[in-house]
């Protein structure tokens, strides 16, 4: 038994002592003793459950959430990365396109040269460089748009994870509305245990009421026996 159930069961043995007293019974009384430990047994029993589920409830959202923003970190992480690299890439792709301009002005001027043998080769490696510059450019387009695709890729995924979010909280409200209904539910508990207890008392109270006035009229009548009583109570909670 934890300490708030402790708590508990210390006012609960507070309310039901003033009771006692304040209707002049006895608890030293073998038959009350055994009725107010029947009494204690079954609060405990069913404020206990209440309590386990609302320690239950109350982990599984703290771990739901802890997990969560772990992932949802991993994610920014991870989409702040990629929009650093496409920044890069664009800047890039912008500086290869003014060069493959450039090439292709070179390359037309160099078609109305005329040809002399002195600058042939010359002019045949410029048009290999030319080459090799555009497969390269090439080949970082395409990079590119793979690079277009991944992103778009961690985009969805983000959207994904919002809504994923938005779904737990909406699942740790409707626990915790649960939460406070099972609060309620062990506010009314008390409640229905106190008014349990009087009548239990007036049922007591009846039984000697019926034995003494059996000892002046001699009526054959049946007392309310202490197991009845019990049962009565048991099936009250």
């Amino acid at each position: 038994m934890n300490e708030i159930c402790l708590t508990q069961n210390h006012h609960i043995f507070q309310i039901l002592y003033q009771y006692l007293q304040k209707h002049g019974m006895n608890i030293s009384n073998s038959q009350m003793t055994k009725l107010f430990e029947l009494f204690i047994q079954t609060y405990e029993s069913t404020y206990q459950r209440k309590e386990i589920r609302i320690v239950q409830l109350n982990s599984k959202i703290f771990q739901i959430t802890q997990d969560l923003n772990n992932y949802q970190n991993n994610i920014e992480r991870q989409y702040q990365v990629i929009k650093n690299i496409k920044n890069k890439r664009e800047k890039l792709h912008f500086d290869l396109d003014i060069k493959e301009s450039h090439l292709h002005q070179i390359e037309i001027s160099i078609n109305q040269i005329k040809t002399y043998p002195s600058i042939t080769q010359k002019i045949c490696d410029l048009k290999e460089g030319i080459r090799i510059c555009r497969e390269r450019y090439l080949l970082l387009k395409e990079e590119n748009e793979e690079f277009y695709k991944i992103q778009t890729s961690l985009t969805q995924q983000k959207q994904q994870l919002k809504n994923r979010y938005k779904f737990v909280q909406d699942q740790i409200q409707t626990n915790l509305k649960f939460y406070d209904e099972l609060k309620d539910n062990s506010i009314n508990l008390n409640q229905r245990l106190i008014k349990q207890l009087k009548t239990v008392t007036e049922l007591f109270q009846l039984n000697h009421k019926r034995t003494i006035n059996q000892k002046y009229t001699n009526i054959d009548k049946n007392p309310i026996d202490i197991d009845d009583t019990s049962i009565l109570f048991i099936n009250l909670i």
